[in-house]
């Protein structure tokens, strides 16, 4: 399991470094709330991974950051619609 979330979080980490740079170089707003809800995933794969770790004070932080996260890229996906 624990090699499932490495694997996950490395492929999210990419996905949101390439959609950073591509919202950098382009300027485009829809981008920006995609990488927004991809990080909103990984900090809620890197909360999954801290709460098997019995880290349970980074794993409530980080999955509250990722809901945290998730909801604000919901609300520029509704404000762009």
């Amino acid at each position: 399991m624990m090699m499932k979330l490495k694997v996950v979080k490395m492929i999210l980490a990419v996905l949101v470094i390439i959609l950073s740079v591509y919202t950098i170089f382009t300027t485009n707003i829809k981008a920006l709330s995609y990488g927004n809800f991809f990080i909103g995933i990984l900090l809620m794969v890197i909360g999954i991974e801290e709460f098997q770790k019995k880290r349970k004070g980074q794993s409530f932080l980080s999955i509250a950051a990722g809901l945290f996260a998730l909801f604000a890229s919901f609300q520029i996906f509704t404000s762009l619609s």
